[in-house]
């Protein structure tokens, strides 16, 4: 099997990335072959990478028409592939164009799969065509809820974002008990994710 990966930034930077970069080393690791496009500020990594799309991190401005301009070098370079995977939403449209007949998946991490109410049309009705044409992952069942509202008929996964559990088997020493409450939260610190209201 040969799968062509579409993605955002390969790092632990943020949610996108780090979902992308640890799907493609586990795919690797279990020895199936990958062809990976990326947004072209993704850092070095370990394996093969086609730096060709814009950058989603931070967003550059038109990222629907910049990542279609490049679907004739995507097209090729995904051409042997037998399955085509967008981690990251805003890729969508891109996706579904390249994979045609083959298997599509599209992988939903949150507020953007809301992209087809987002945008205007054509190009809200083709992220919701993209969607519609694919199997979608959600990491959350929040984001499967939101998907099961927005397309009923769509076969929807829900598969939770993992955790490599090696950094955690012998952890640094705690700090002295202190007497105020300590909160822990994982994510980007953006007002629609209400870190600064807790």
């Amino acid at each position: 099997m040969h799968i062509g990966l579409i993605a955002a930034d390969l790092s632990n930077e943020n949610g996108w990335a780090a979902y992308s970069l640890n799907l493609m080393q586990q795919l690797q690791a279990q020895g199936i072959r990958t062809t990976v496009i990326t947004a072209h500020n993704s850092p070095a990594v370990d394996f093969d990478v086609h730096r060709l799309l814009p950058a989603l991190t931070p967003p550059e401005r038109f990222i629907f028409f910049k990542s279609l301009s490049r679907m004739p070098a995507v097209r090729r370079l995904l051409s042997g592939c037998d399955v085509i995977h967008a981690t990251v939403e805003p890729f969508a449209i891109l996706a579904a164009a390249i994979a045609a007949q083959r298997p599509l998946f599209i992988t939903a991490h949150g507020s953007y799969i809301n992209l087809p109410k987002m945008r205007r049309f054509p190009v809200g009705a083709l992220y919701r065509a993209a969607f519609r044409r694919s199997q979608l992952i959600c990491v959350s069942r929040y984001t499967a809820e939101i998907a099961r509202q927005q397309h009923p008929a769509l076969p929807i996964h829900l598969i939770n974002n993992g955790v490599h559990s090696a950094p955690f088997l012998h952890p640094p020493p705690l700090p002295r008990a202190k007497n105020a409450p300590t909160v822990i939260t994982a994510g980007g610190i953006k007002p629609r994710k209400g870190t600064l209201q807790l």
